[in-house]
């Protein structure tokens, strides 16, 4: 699978843009699921764009259901991100799907699927 990242013809010319901030890709993802706004938080730790998906309504969901939707949000964020200086180092869009509970919350992973930058741009889902 590979998330289609391939800008638009404004992201592709050389006409400068404001940056586009974590928060902003953030609510983008949001947006793209129907997600409720606290299920789905994004950071960006050194080359890796992460995004956490809080209790979804796939928690139960087999790992093909997870990369599906990892799939869309890896898209989201390619093209987000692309052709932004300031997000060139990312080589890997990480997708964690967390459940939380108890007190105090404790997270578990249920699931971790990575795509991890080619050489034409795009990032394609890793597989182990």
């Amino acid at each position: 699978m590979v998330a289609n990242v391939a800008g638009t013809a404004a992201a592709q010319t050389n006409v400068a843009q404001p940056a586009i901030k974590i928060e902003n890709i953030r609510v983008l993802v949001v947006q793209n699921l129907g997600a409720a706004d606290e299920a789905v938080e994004a950071l960006l730790k050194g080359n890796i764009f992460t995004v956490l998906r809080v209790e979804t309504p796939a928690s139960k969901a087999t790992h093909q259901e997870f990369n599906t939707e990892a799939t869309s949000i890896a898209g989201v964020v390619g093209r987000a991100i692309y052709g932004k200086a300031e997000y060139e180092e990312i080589h890997t869009i990480r997708v964690q799907f967390l459940r939380r509970s108890g007190s105090p919350v404790k997270s578990s992973i249920l699931d971790t699927v990575d795509f991890r930058k080619s050489p034409k741009g795009d990032f394609e889902l890793h597989a182990t």
